[in-house]
C-alpha cells in the first residue's frame, strides 16, 4: 500500500491542529488514509498548547515521531518520555521539552525524512536508524515551517527526480513550496478547524488518483444502522419536546389562547419551525460526525422545513444532509477546493439543498403520515367505545411488554415524539406515564410498606422518589417483577386497565414530569388521575399481599 508521511505543527494563530489531543488527530488522519488503501508510516509533528505565532522559545512543546527509529540514540535517552502504540497502530515516540529544544530534535528528524524521501537510506549505513526499505508515496504538510524544521523534507519532495505529491495547509507557509515551482502542490487553504482533519486524505487520493470514500462510522448507513440512528435522534430530542409542551401549557394558562396573542404566535413558530430544526440538527450531527459543520448542515436543512412537514420531514432532511456532507467535503478536497470554500459548500450548500428538496418533495407526505399517526392514537375508532377500550388495553399492554424487550426507544418513543410535534401532550405519553412510571411507583411503594427483604427498602425509596418527582426510573421495579410472577402479572393487568381509561376518555400527558404536573398538564386531568391511580394501586396491592403471605410463612418457619 502507498506509504504517506505527515509533517508540520499544531499551527500559528488560526489553526487548531491537535492542541487538545494529537493522538486522536493522528488516528483520524490514519483512518481516513485507510479508506484510500494508504498507511501513515512517518510522522514529524510539533504540538504546543498555544499558537506558534505567539509562543516563546521557552514554551512547552511536544514532538511526535513515527517511527521512533528516526530519533538518534542520544535523543531517545535524553528526551523521549515514552513510546505509545495503540491497537492496530504503529508506535509513536513523544519528545517533550521547550520549543527550542523540541525544534532541534525536529530538525534532525526532518533531515532523516528528507533522506528517506530521496530513497537513498540514511547515508551512514545504520539500518536501525531508519528503515531503508520504506518508500514514501506522498507527503501531508500541515502548518509547516518551510524554512525551518520541515525544510529538508519539502526540498526532497520537490526535487525533479522525486516529484512526491504534497498536500497541506498553512496561510503563510503554503506559499513557499508553491513559489519553488517544483513538485506537485495541492494547497488546502489557511483555515483548518478540527472537523476538517480528514481533508488531507481525499487530497492525497486525488493526487495519486486512487479511489476514496470517507470512513466515518456514520457515513455509509445500512437499514439497521439507519433505524438505530432515527430512534436515537428522536430519543435525544425528547427533552426539547417535553420542555416545549410544558411552556405551551403554562402560556395557555396566562395568555389568550385564541391564536392572536404574541405568546400564541410565538409558540406556533416554535413548534412549526423550531422543533423540526432541532431534530434535523441532531440527525445531521449523529450521521456525519463533522463537528460544527454537521450542526450547520442540520440547522439549515431543518430551517428549510417551513410547511407542514413537521418532525418527520426535519428528521429526513437532517439524515440526508448528514449523509451527503462527508461526500461533498471529500469531493471538494479531492478537486483542490480551498478549505474555506469547502466549508461554505459543505455546511451551507448541503443543508440548503437537502432541506429544500425534502420541503418541496416530501413535506406533504410527511405531514399526512404524522396526521394519520395522531388520528389513530387520539380518535380512532370514533363511534365504538368497546373498540376504544380494546385499543387502550392493547396499547397499555404493548408499552409495558415492549419496554422490557427493547421496544421503547425503537417504537414507542418515536411515536410519542410525532404526537408531540405541535407542542401538545400525547396519548402514548399518558400511557407511558401510567404503565411504566405508575406501575413502578406502586411496586416501590409496596416494598416500602411491607418489604420482603431489608435490601428492598433502599431501592424502593429511591424508585418512589424519582418516579413521583421526575416521572422516570422504571428500572426501580424490574427486580421485583423478575423475581415474582404475581408482581409481573399485576403490572401487566394494571398496564392494560390504565390504558383502557386513557383511551376511553382521551387523556393525553407525558412521562418525565412530576406526577402532579403530569396530571395538571393533561387535557383530561380527572381521567389521567384515575388511570394513574389504577396503575399504582393494582400492583401495589398485589405486592403487599404477596409479601405479607411470604412474611407469615417465614415467621412460621422461624418459630418451628
Amino acid at each position: 500500500m502507498p506509504s504517506i508521511a505527515l509533517v508540520g505543527s499544531s499551527g500559528g494563530g488560526a489553526a487548531t491542529l491537535g492542541h487538545t489531543s494529537p493522538e486522536l488527530f493522528f488516528d483520524e488522519v490514519e483512518g481516513q488514509l485507510a479508506a484510500c488503501k494508504m498507511t501513515l508510516d512517518v510522522i514529524q509533528f510539533v504540538a504546543t498548547q498555544v499558537p506558534l505565532d505567539v509562543a516563546s522559545r521557552e514554551a512547552s512543546a511536544t514532538l511526535f515521531v513515527r517511527p521512533p527509529s528516526l530519533l538518534s540514540n542520544a535523543q531517545k535517552e535524553l528526551m523521549t518520555d515514552n513510546v505509545t502504540s495503540r491497537p492496530g497502530r504503529a508506535p509513536i515516540a513523544t519528545v517533550r521539552g521547550t520549543l527550542q529544544e523540541v525544534n532541534g530534535v525536529a530538525r534532525h528528524v526532518d533531515r532523516q525524512i528528507g533522506t528517506l524521501i530521496r530513497g537513498v537510506g540514511n547515508g551512514n549505513g545504520d539500518s536501525d536508524n531508519i528503515t531503508s526499505s520504506l518508500r514514501l508515496s506522498g507527503l501531508i504538510a500541515l502548518s509547516f515551517d518551510a524554512d525551518g524544521v520541515n525544510r529538508e523534507a519539502l526540498i526532497a519532495a520537490s526535487l525533479p527526480t522525486v516529484r512526491l505529491p504534497i498536500v497541506g495547509t498553512g496561510g503563510t507557509s503554503s506559499a513557499v513550496p508553491s513559489a519553488w515551482g517544483r513538485g506537485w502542490w495541492a494547497a488546502l487553504g489557511d483555515r483548518w478547524p478540527p472537523h476538517l482533519l480528514r481533508r488531507p486524505s481525499p487530497s492525497v487520493a486525488g493526487e495519486l488518483r486512487v479511489p476514496y470514500w470517507p470512513t466515518s462510522g456514520q457515513t455509509v448507513l445500512g437499514i439497521r444502522h439507519l433505524l438505530h440512528t432515527m430512534h436515537s435522534v428522536l430519543g435525544g430530542c425528547l427533552p426539547v419536546f417535553v420542555c416545549v409542551m410544558v411552556v405551551k401549557w403554562a402560556l395557555s394558562r396566562v395568555y389568550d389562547s385564541s391564536g392572536q396573542s404574541t405568546a400564541s404566535m410565538w409558540m406556533q413558530v416554535l413548534c412549526s419551525r423550531g422543533l423540526p430544526t432541532v431534530v434535523a440538527t441532531v440527525a445531521a450531527q449523529q450521521t456525519s460526525e463533522l463537528g460544527e459543520t454537521s450542526v450547520l448542515v442540520g440547522a439549515l436543512a431543518g430551517s428549510c422545513i417551513v410547511g407542514q412537514g413537521g418532525v418527520i420531514a426535519g428528521l429526513i432532511a437532517g439524515l440526508l444532509g448528514g449523509m451527503a456532507a462527508p461526500t461533498v467535503l471529500a469531493c471538494a478536497c479531492r478537486y483542490g477546493v480551498p478549505a474555506t470554500a469547502a466549508s461554505i459548500t459543505t455546511a451551507g450548500g448541503t443543508g440548503i439543498v437537502t432541506g429544500g428538496l425534502v420541503e418541496l418533495a416530501l413535506s406533504p407526505i410527511c405531514s399526512q403520515l404524522a396526521s394519520s399517526v395522531r388520528f389513530i392514537l387520539h380518535s380512532w375508532p370514533l363511534s365504538s367505545m368497546l373498540l376504544r377500550c380494546i385499543k387502550g388495553a392493547a396499547l397499555g399492554w404493548f408499552v409495558w411488554w415492549g419496554s422490557g424487550r427493547g421496544m421503547y426507544h425503537i417504537v414507542i418513543l418515536p411515536l410519542i415524539i410525532v404526537e408531540m410535534e405541535r407542542g401538545d401532550p400525547a396519548t402514548l405519553g399518558a400511557i407511558d406515564e401510567c404503565v411504566l412510571v405508575g406501575v413502578s411507583l406502586g411496586l416501590c411503594l409496596a416494598h416500602i410498606v411491607f418489604p420482603r427483604q431489608k435490601e428492598d427498602v433502599h431501592l424502593s425509596r429511591r424508585g418512589l422518589f424519582i418516579n413521583f418527582l421526575f416521572g422516570d426510573f422504571i428500572e426501580g421495579a424490574y427486580p421485583f417483577m423478575e423475581r415474582s410472577t404475581i408482581c409481573n402479572t399485576a403490572a401487566g393487568l394494571a398496564a392494560a386497565l390504565s390504558g383502557v381509561v386513557v383511551c376511553m376518555f382521551g387523556a393525553r400527558s407525558s412521562a418525565y414530569l412530576p406526577l402532579p404536573l403530569a396530571v395538571l398538564i393533561s387535557d383530561r386531568p380527572l381521567a389521567m388521575l384515575a388511570a394513574f391511580a389504577i396503575s399504582v394501586l393494582v400492583p401495589c396491592a398485589a405486592a403487599v399481599m404477596e409479601n405479607y403471605c411470604l412474611g407469615r410463612v417465614d415467621m412460621t418457619v422461624k418459630t418451628l
